[in-house]
């Protein structure tokens, strides 16, 4: 490895940390909206399909 590429590494290390505590707080509000119980989508249709 570079020493360059090693330093370039290390110096992202911030948005590296920044970009994983918003990955796991954007998870934390897709568990929380996927387990309300709501199925999503369009509810079911009670009509009968037309006769042919």
């Amino acid at each position: 490895m570079n020493r360059s590429s090693y330093y370039k590494w290390q110096d992202r290390a911030d948005a590296r940390t920044a970009r994983q505590v918003a990955d796991r707080a954007l998870a934390e509000q897709i568990c929380a909206v996927d387990s309300d119980g709501a199925s999503g989508g369009s509810p079911p249709s009670s009509a009968s399909p037309p006769d042919p």
